[in-house]
This record gives C-alpha cells, sequence and structure tokens, in this order.
C-alpha cells in the first residue's frame, strides 16, 4: 500500500532446475502472504509451514524479510538464516543489523521466527545480499569476506543505490579477476530518503 514497501532477499539451496522451481514456489507464497500479513515473522512462519510441508526433495531458502513504513521510517524485519544485512547510518560506518532468531525456511515445520525494527533517519541506507558477495573467491581460493564487503560499503555509502551496487559489482570483478564465480550473486541496496519524499 502507499505507505507500507517490502524488501525480501534468498537464496535457495541446490543448483538447476529443481532449486528454480522451489524458489518460484517461495516468491508465490511470499507474495500472497504480504498481502495478508503486516508482520515480516508472520510472513516467514507462513512461508516455512508451507514448504516444509511434504518437502520430500528436503530443499530450504535462507530469506531476509522486511517492511519499512514511509511516514515514520520504522523499518521492522525478521530472518530465516540469510546473510545479516548491512546498515549503513548516514555519515555513520556500516555495521551488521542485530542477530535475531531465525533458521532455514522450508526445512522444519512449525518454526518461530523473531522480529525485531529500526527506525531509519533521512539518508540512512540497507545493503541487502546474498553469500554469492562475502564467499567470492579469487583464484588462491581467499574470500571476498565481511571486513572486506563493509570496507567497499564504507566507500560507496553517501553514492544512490545503484552506484552503491554497481561498486560493490566492480569491487568483486577486481577481487575474482580470472577465477569461475562459485555462486549467485544477488544484492539490493534501499535508502530512506524520509517521510516527506
Amino acid at each position: 500500500d502507499p505507505e507500507h514497501l517490502w524488501v525480501v532477499i534468498g537464496d535457495v539451496s541446490g543448483k538447476g532446475i529443481p532449486a528454480a522451481l522451489f524458489m518460484a514456489v517461495t516468491r508465490t507464497f511470499i507474495r500472497a502472504f504480504v498481502q495478508e500479513e503486516s508482520s515480516p515473522c508472520r510472513v516467514l512462519f507462513r512461508v516455512n509451514e508451507e514448504l516444509a510441508r511434504n518437502n520430500d526433495a528436503n530443499m530450504f531458502v535462507t530469506l531476509f524479510c522486511g517492511v519499512l513504513h514511509l511516514p515514520s521510517g520504522v523499518f521492522r524485519w525478521a530472518n530465516g538464516g540469510h546473510n545479516l544485512p548491512f546498515f549503513l547510518p548516514r555519515g555513520g560506518e556500516p555495521v551488521f543489523l542485530p542477530r535475531i532468531r531465525g533458521a532455514l525456511v522450508g526445512a522444519i515445520e512449525d518454526l518461530a521466527f523473531d522480529e525485531s525494527e529500526l527506525t531509519l533517519q533521512a539518508g540512512d541506507m540497507l545493503y541487502l545480499y546474498t553469500d554469492g558477495v562475502n564467499e567470492a573467491m579469487d583464484e588462491n581460493d581467499q574470500l571476498f569476506g565481511n571486513a572486506r564487503t563493509r570496507e567497499v560499503l564504507l566507500k560507496f555509502r553517501l553514492c544512490d543505490c545503484i552506484s552503491l551496487v554497481s561498486g560493490m559489482t566492480n569491487e568483486l570483478a577486481k577481487f575474482t579477476q580470472n577465477a569461475e564465480q562459485s555462486d549467485d550473486i544477488t544484492m539490493l541496496a534501499l535508502r530512506y530518503f524520509g517521510p516527506n519524499r
């Protein structure tokens, strides 16, 4: 609706067509449940229940699910085993969002997910990503890592969202050089402009 913006990022276990189908089903459930629920932890609970039921293939997804109330800047989130997003306060250094309880989604029925919240100020950013970023490897099997990810975010924190994601993409390419990409890379950046914008 006009006052709320949902953001979701996920990563599915496995590769190929079975993984793609499992993620497609996951997306369908998410799209349905965010229309009915106001709470990210309830969305993850319901998605988990649907995916875990009759999951003979033992597949799962990691999911980070958040909703931003645009008039107030209040951002509420739940995390189903996904990488912790970075919070980039305007004028401050990037830090991880606090860790909260939440297991992999789709593996076990009847799991509870905790929820937390943060009030964004005008200019604050969030950076969501899959482990293809911090686990990218160079030719010597060295990981890009969380510290290097944080350094790049610090470098581009005052840029717009597109420039930040492009900057991270370029830094990853410079780091990995000729090494084969070992995992999918997905990134999502969000900047809050305040209640009047």
